[in-house]
């Protein structure tokens, strides 16, 4: 399933560390980078995936023309019963995409 999302991308290195690694793609010829966060049990916990500044306009067309919008950086979106937040941020030299479980309260206010 990564492969085909990430047309472009190449293998670049798995690491591990204790209790938590990342699987790391790139694509160098448009200079973006995507991680996949990996708990001690191999599961995938979070999505990072960061991009160039200049592709921000096109980034943010993207994620609200596929995702619901909640707020000037964040979208959420369900896939196989489970929400999904989307979070755009302005890291120092890069944009960055984080798609991650969303956490809900007991109560339901989130």
């Amino acid at each position: 399933m990564a492969k085909d999302s990430l047309q472009g991308f190449f293998f670049a290195k798995e690491i591990h560390n204790g209790n938590k690694g990342f699987i790391k793609y790139e694509n160098t010829f448009e200079e973006q980078t995507v991680l996949f966060l990996i708990n001690n049990q191999g599961i995938c916990t979070a999505v990072n995936r960061m991009y160039n500044f200049f592709e921000r306009d096109a980034v943010m067309k993207e994620l609200t023309g596929k995702y619901k919008k909640i707020s000037k950086n964040e979208w959420r979106f369900v896939s196989r019963g489970k929400e999904f937040a989307v979070i755009l941020k302005e890291d120092e030299w890069y944009l960055k995409l984080i798609i991650k479980p969303r956490k809900t309260s007991r109560r339901g206010n989130n």
